[in-house]
């Protein structure tokens, strides 16, 4: 038998404000926060965290600690990936 497909892992993160109204559905909000981060997990490699320039920095990562992609999202947020 064939083996199994392995998991593929996105992740992508951005930091910053939302606001949220619980009678409207989730699948319906547009929010330029929501979609950085979408941005940042649509284009990230299996198995790979990417984040905006904010995210890195709220997370007060070490210089070492993550790599500029050399590209920005829509929106002209810079992109970094977690090493």
């Amino acid at each position: 038998p064939a083996a199994a497909p392995r998991a593929r892992s996105l992740g992508g993160l951005h930091t910053g404000l939302s606001l949220s109204d619980e009678t409207v559905d989730p699948k319906k909000v547009a929010d330029r926060v929501l979609d950085v981060a979408c941005h940042m997990e649509k284009y990230g490699a299996p198995n790979e965290i990417h984040m905006s320039e904010d995210t890195l920095r709220a997370a007060q990562l070490k210089p070492d600690e993550a790599a500029f992609l050399g590209w920005r999202d829509k929106s002209g947020v810079n992109a970094y990936k977690l090493k």
